[in-house]
């Protein structure tokens, strides 16, 4: 009967699940008009259609496809089925939670409850119910990190080769579909694997050659399985509408950023930087509409106001997006001080993952529950501070002990952070980090006597 009791709240929240999928809709808006017209254009022409025009990441436009199709078929209104299959990637993400949090060391009872709490969280359930992609990549995420973990163990056990093939077959795969939801995901794979790269490097110094070859083998897998979906799926774009290219998004959001943090202004605007961090709102308290600086709006000025001269002199979209690479690089090279202090400033926006609701039309009782403001701003600290105690105390573990598990946590996490800290960073961009972090969080307290390095 106990054992019974341990799944109760599970239960619980399945119902709560089902409650909020009836009871709320999503607002389509922004970037979820852009999504819900990718889904259509997939439903009714195909990919050929798709790739006609450089349009965002495949995954998430696929899954509305299916739901629109489905929609047809059940006479269940597509959004609904849509909350549906982001809940069941969530309850994947919760045991893959669970498992990485034992992997970091975490005790049962600690690793059930953080991934309960990420099944209950405010923003990760606000992000299955909206027509935004974060809530698609979750499962991918959190069992990639696990799946690459036990890749390392079973190439340390010189475990047979076809066993140790399909571990990183399957590793390459998860972080594939990953980056079928976010593109960058494909550059954090690559520097994932820098265990491995050291791995080669190692075993022929001290003379060990099958392991070297192992980590090789490991490393080729991954490496050419990520390279093949990168490069065919730029192809695709290239031969359907010219650009080669995984998104249209990349030069825009890097080079309005980066002028806008490398004018001299940005640095008279350090203080409105640091406070807009958790919240844009929290900075307006203090210093008004300045803190505007710091939002989407003016990046995205500055993009329109280049590309119109741009394209006043015959600028091809090609040769803009050229333009606006090699500029925001010869930028970052003049000022490399000014860059790497505002992309720190940038990239601790992620550890704010625990934020506000965002675009969700729900019962007038939850909204007066979401919107007091002391439990946002509670939930919403003391997740950013727990998040980041929790990196530095696996930063500890993985130099001091070289445990594996904290290593690959952290490099994931550092990656991420790095791949979008160069860019402007919206609260939603940290949800992915998420399962990760709350792993982390549950194992705090892992005692470092009971653990054991397995570099060595």
């Amino acid at each position: 009967m106990l054992r019974l009791l341990k799944f109760l709240p599970f239960v619980l929240l399945i119902f709560y699940w089902a409650y909020l999928v009836r009871a709320t809709q999503p607002l389509v808006i922004y970037d979820a008009i852009g999504y819900q017209d990718a889904g259509r254009l997939l439903m009714e022409q195909g990919w050929g259609a798709y790739f006609k025009g450089l349009n965002r990441e495949p995954l998430f436009p696929l899954m509305i496809s299916i739901a629109m199709r489905l929609e047809h078929s059940v006479g269940i209104g597509y959004t609904y089925i849509l909350k549906t299959f982001l809940l069941v990637e969530l309850a994947l993400a919760m045991t893959g939670t669970y498992h990485l949090a034992r992997s970091l060391g975490a005790r049962r009872l600690w690793a059930g409850m953080g991934a309960f709490y990420l099944g209950m969280s405010p923003a990760i359930l606000n992000s299955t119910l909206w027509l935004w992609s974060e809530a698609a990549i979750y499962p991918f995420v959190v069992w990639g990190v696990i799946w690459m973990i036990r890749t390392w163990r079973e190439m340390k056990r010189a475990c047979r080769v076809d066993r140790l093939a399909g571990h990183a077959a399957l590793t390459a795969t998860l972080f594939i579909l990953a980056a079928m939801v976010k593109a960058p995901v494909a550059t954090v794979f690559v520097a994932l694997l820098l265990p491995f790269y050291a791995a080669v490097v190692h075993g022929f110094w001290v003379k060990d050659g099958r392991g070297a070859l192992r980590a090789v083998f490991v490393s080729a897998i991954c490496l050419l399985m990520m390279g093949a979906y990168v490069e065919n799926y730029k192809f695709l774009n290239w031969r359907g509408n010219g650009h080669y290219a995984i998104t249209n998004r990349a030069d825009l959001a890097l080079f309005g950023n980066t002028v806008r943090r490398l004018d001299p202004e940005a640095l008279k605007r350090i203080p409105e930087a640091v406070l807009s961090v958790p919240r844009l709102v929290i900075c307006e308290r203090y210093y008004g509409r300045s803190c505007g600086y710091w939002g989407y709006a003016t990046s995205d000025n500055i993009n329109e106001q280049y590309a119109q001269k741009l394209a006043a002199r015959g600028f091809s979209d090609i040769q803009r997006q050229e333009f606006f690479f090699s500029t925001a690089f010869r930028l970052m090279r003049e000022h490399p001080f000014q860059e790497a202090f505002f992309s720190v400033i940038e990239g601790m926006k992620m550890f704010f993952w625990e934020n506000r609701l965002f675009f969700v039309k729900y019962p007038d009782w939850l909204v007066r529950v979401y919107s007091h403001n002391v439990l946002v701003l509670t939930l919403c600290f003391s997740g950013a501070v727990l998040s980041l105690i929790a990196l530095c105390r696996a930063i500890f573990l993985a130099v001091r002990r070289r445990l594996m598990p904290q290593v690959f946590a952290v490099l994931f996490v550092g990656c991420f952070i790095g791949s979008y800290a160069l860019f402007f960073v919206d609260i939603r961009y940290g949800f992915p980090l998420a399962p990760v972090f709350i792993a982390m969080i549950a194992a705090i307290g892992v005692r470092e006597h009971n653990e054991k390095g397995e570099w060595a």
